[in-house]
């Protein structure tokens, strides 16, 4: 209100600048300050300001009010093509600050026009009549449409054709038309935003077109579209409510339509699917492997309900279930001639031979896979075969898979959130194994701010979290227990496993730690086998036995790994082996020298630095006990 006040002197001549500062001009009076009547508001004041404007400047605000709080310069003279003066007045308009110039580096819509205010703007256009509004929003979505970058401009055309609407009158001839094209903008709008994965804009596009949708195909058809973004942006209760919406409506269709229900069937899988609930994933989509007609148009959905039908019964621990699926989602793949739906079923089959113990056949097909995806610029396809493998890599080659976690990070701003959240956590352990513990922490942070409960694959994330707690500060530091138990997601239950261990080791329950590291190794061998996520959680499950005194416990958990086939038995597992068996030696009270040096010069050439350097600790601990070294006192030094 001050501002605007000192303004409307301005505009009045009864104020001027002088020295950095507003001074009452040479001949005015302070009686005329005086005699100024307050207006009774700002809405008011700026009224005042803009009715003493000269009638063109009046114009041009006017018309300028149409285009939104900010707008380019060829936006504004598409609403006055007969103005030919209009670059001075629009800089008359900026010397009397009610337009400026957008600098800020960081905003969106940098270098345009912009009301000083958005009262400014708000005031000019209620001076328009409604005719004169809807005529300058039917313009301005003209203008919008025929510029080179019309697409990316289809959600801000939509939005004035709906307020040319809304300025009409019930009875227009072509409301019907307006707000169909508006529903096909945003529809486009949404699609384009999804390919970009933004899929929380994309569906806040879907829900605006469905706020005006009338036909009940075009409902069942937006809704659908809200449905599949809500569960690329992590929003799956949302996905299930619109999904069950579409159900609900295609109810009322005169004939069924089993392809539609199949697919939106699918969508609603893949939710439960992310949420960690595989088990209601399969009851869902087991009745559609007979539901769905043998027709060509049903094979791309049935497609889509055999890859996550497949990938549930994984997670189950089921690969016997999930292998003849997905060996037909490999003969449906390959007679469509997709190369993208190639790419998905190349790496479901390749997850499915890690899962039955063919880890170097999944690794082919994982590389396959990944460069068929390069080449059709798939960037989803990309990064979840370079998460995969991540997974066949991280036990075998430390450094390559190091190099797979960063390329599919990198990549994840462009594919679905989840898939963002995975490689996420494959970054931060491989870093927390390898000993960058600060890079680590740094990227565990933001990964973790919405919570657990909400995206299960987070309870890998929250565990290296707390295992970074362990190793950096000497107790894990969380305050309370997320609820996972509900979940049937074996990969997520072994990790919440991890969770309590370390949340009963610091409470100092060395038993309950013990028993939940077990149940950790036992539920992730169902699914990973010794593969992926088997390396850590069992080094941690038999620490957690050996401190607990369980040494038969602790020699059992070994054997997974000593008595694994040698073709099994990976470079990580082979370096970790030497470790523990020494560790149980050295607790039985035997001489752990020959397996800890073992283990000291494994774990280093595979780069598992953090655990070298413990073993070096225990075999110094131990040859101390034994008086075969001294320790001597040194000056401390930074490390």
């Amino acid at each position: 209100f001050a501002v605007e006040t000192v303004r409307a002197l301005i505009d009045q001549d009864l104020v001027v600048a002088s020295g950095g500062r507003y001074v009452l001009a040479p001949g005015a009076e302070v009686s005329q300050v005086r005699a100024l009547a307050a207006p009774a508001s700002l809405h008011a004041l700026v009224a005042s300001r803009l009715d003493a404007l000269p009638p063109v400047e009046r114009h041009v605000l006017s018309t300028a009010s149409v285009l939104g709080l900010s707008f380019p310069l060829g936006a504004l003279a598409a609403l006055n093509p007969d103005n030919p003066d209009l670059d001075a007045v629009v800089a008359a308009l900026q010397r009397r600050e009610l337009l400026t110039v957008q600098n800020d580096r960081f905003a969106a819509d940098k270098g345009q026009l912009r009301f000083v205010q958005a009262v400014v703007r708000q005031v000019a256009y209620e001076t328009l009549s409604r005719r004169d509004r809807r005529a300058g929003h039917l313009a301005a979505a003209a203008h919008l449409q025929a510029e080179p970058n019309a697409e990316e401009l289809s959600a801000l055309s939509a939005q004035h054709l709906l307020d040319a609407v809304a300025a009409g009158n019930p009875g227009d001839s072509d409301t019907e038309e307006l707000v169909s094209r508006a529903v096909r903008l945003l529809e486009s709008a949404a699609a384009r935003a999804s390919s970009l994965a933004a899929y929380t804009e994309a569906q806040r596009h879907y829900l605006a077109a469905l706020a005006c949708a009338t036909d009940q195909l075009t409902r069942i058809r937006l809704l659908e579209g809200a449905a599949a973004a809500a569960v690329y942006g992590r929003d799956y209760a949302s996905a299930l409510e619109h999904a069950k919406e579409v159900l609900t409506a295609l109810a009322t269709l005169p004939e069924p339509d089993p392809i539609r229900e199949a697919r939106t069937a699918a969508i609603s899988a893949t939710a439960l699917y992310y949420a960690g609930r595989t088990g209601e994933a399969v009851e869902l989509l087991e009745p559609y492997l007979e539901r769905l007609p043998d027709t060509p148009e049903a094979q791309p959905v049935l497609l889509d309900v055999l890859t996550r039908l497949g990938g549930s019964h994984s997670l189950q621990g089921d690969h016997a279930a999930a292998e003849p699926l997905r060996d037909r989602q490999l003969r449906i793949a390959e007679r469509l001639g997709d190369p993208n739906k190639l790419v998905d079923a190349w790496n479901a089959i390749a997850l499915g031979h890690n899962g039955a113990g063919q880890p170097a056949t999944g690794a082919v097909l994982l590389r396959a896979s990944a460069d068929l995806a390069r080449a059709q610029q798939n960037p989803f396809g990309l990064g979840r075969a370079l998460t995969n493998l991540y997974a066949a890599d991280c036990t075998r080659d430390l450094d390559r898979a190091l190099a797979h976690a960063r390329e599919a990070y990198a990549l994840s701003s462009r594919t679905p959130a989840y898939l963002r959240q995975l490689a996420g956590v494959n970054l931060a352990l491989a870093l927390h194994q390898s000993g960058g513990w600060q890079e680590c922490a740094d990227l565990l942070e933001p990964l973790l701010e919405g919570g657990v409960e909400h995206d299960p694959v987070l309870a890998a994330a929250l565990a290296v979290q707390l295992w970074q707690d362990e190793a950096r500060h000497g107790s894990a530091r969380l305050e309370a227990l997320p609820d996972l138990s509900g979940l049937d997601d074996k990969n997520t239950q072994a990790w919440y496993q991890q969770i309590i261990m370390v949340l009963a080791r610091r409470d100092g329950d060395r038993q309950a730690a013990a028993r939940a590291g077990a149940t950790s190794v036992t539920t992730i061998v169902t699914t990973s086998g010794l593969e992926d996520d088997f390396h850590p959680l069992w080094t941690r499950a038999v620490l957690a036995s050996l401190d607990a005194g369980l040494l038969d416990q602790a020699q059992e958990q070994i054997a997974h790994v000593a008595d694994a086939p040698v073709g099994l038995l990976t470079p990580a597992l082979a370096a970790q082996l030497p470790r523990l068996q020494g560790l149980l030696t050295l607790a039985r009270g035997g001489d752990p020298e020959p397996e800890l040096r073992q283990a000291i010069e494994a774990l280093g050439a595979f780069g598992l630095v953090p655990d070298q350097v413990r073993s070096q600790q225990a075999l110094a601990a131990w040859l101390v006990d034994q008086g075969r070294i001294t320790v001597v006192d040194k000056p401390a030094v930074k490390s």
